[in-house]
């Protein structure tokens, strides 16, 4: 095997995310909280992501990118009994990435390396998709929880479950027909989901870890404006744990 005649570094330069819940009453305690049996919750939480990183070859910075997220997902929990609920959550995202101060990279066949080192720049580019993305489906239970066991002296809530997300059709890899993107991976993924909170002094602060793991799809690659270059080609997204 051939080692490369250049050296990558990435950077991550900026990676920040906001979130917010939209109720009649917001706490963080909306995360963890039990709807009760036959009882429900309905919520808009909205994030965004913007993360930028560089790319170098031997100390020579030969282009940059920057990934901008957006997310809004109505969220509908409602409790089959006080122990037990089931949440659906519909998102519906907006994605672009750009590149810029981007160096062509000359390419040896004979030798199998390449390098960006001394060659021209070329044009910046952006590409962009928005749509909805793969509805989540989770089961939750709540070992322990002050609503629930009052009576025993919880003094926090526990809620874990388990995730499905829905394969979607469109995504951010591949435009359609139309040359349009979608957003997300639009792979099916299963996952589990488990957030804790304690109520101090008039607040509840919260920890919540979710972590899904996507399945392999095949899908059609097409170029910009539609063109298509491979009708089924396997996709292996991402997995994520936030």
């Amino acid at each position: 095997m051939k080692s490369p005649a250049y050296r990558i570094a990435t950077s991550l330069l900026l990676s920040c995310t906001l979130s917010t819940m939209l109720m009649n009453q917001t706490q963080a305690g909306t995360f963890t909280d039990a709807p009760g049996a036959l009882q429900g919750d309905v919520a808009i939480q909205h994030s965004t992501s913007v993360m930028i990183d560089s790319l170098y070859e031997r100390d020579t910075l030969v282009g940059s990118r920057q990934q901008l997220y957006n997310d809004t997902a109505l969220r509908i929990k409602l409790g089959l009994i006080d122990s037990i609920s089931v949440e659906a959550m519909i998102p519906y995202g907006t994605d672009t990435v750009s590149f810029s101060g981007i160096s062509e990279m000359k390419y040896d066949p004979l030798n199998e390396t390449g390098s960006y080192l001394d060659t021209p720049s070329t044009t910046d580019l952006s590409r962009s998709g928005k749509g909805f993305e793969g509805t989540q489906l989770g089961l939750y239970f709540y070992p322990f929880h002050t609503k629930i066991h009052s009576n025993r002296g919880d003094v926090g809530n526990w809620q874990m479950g388990v995730i499905y997300r829905m394969r979607d059709k469109t995504n951010f890899f591949s435009p359609n027909e139309d040359g349009m993107r979608g957003s997300g991976i639009g792979a099916q993924g299963l996952g589990l989901h488990t957030a804790f909170s304690k109520k101090n002094r008039g607040v509840e602060p919260y920890l919540s870890i979710k972590a899904i793991r996507s399945n392999s799809w095949d899908g059609e690659i097409r170029g910009d404006d539609g063109t298509l270059y491979e009708s089924s080609a396997t996709f292996e997204p991402h997995h994520s744990v936030n």
